[in-house]
């Protein structure tokens, strides 16, 4: 295993655990003190925090060959060799599902 994928599989376990976190305490105390934490927010800090490459998770969720067929159809509905569905609509990518 080389070192990019080290730290890949470590920022993904920083996820995995922010994420869980997340589910299991602050759902509780949000739902109690009615504190809305935004998916903006919590990119920003999967970025600016844990250290992820918001840029570099893109370009993997968006290839080349994926983005000329966005380009060529707009909305559709495509997978990806990553083991997801992308929604697309309008040269937009608005919801990834895991296959």
């Amino acid at each position: 295993m080389c070192l990019v994928q080290v730290c890949m599989n470590a920022k993904m376990d920083a996820i995995y655990l922010a994420i869980y976190l997340w589910k299991t305490i602050g759902c509780s105390v949000m739902s109690k003190s009615k504190i809305v934490i935004t998916d903006h927010a919590v990119v920003r800090y999967l970025e600016r925090v844990i250290g992820v490459d918001v840029d570099a998770l893109k370009r993997e969720i968006v290839n080349e060959e994926t983005a000329k067929i966005i380009n060529r159809l707009k909305t559709l509905k495509i997978s990806t060799p990553t083991q997801a569905k992308l929604v697309v609509v309008d040269k937009t990518v608005v919801t990834v599902v895991k296959k």
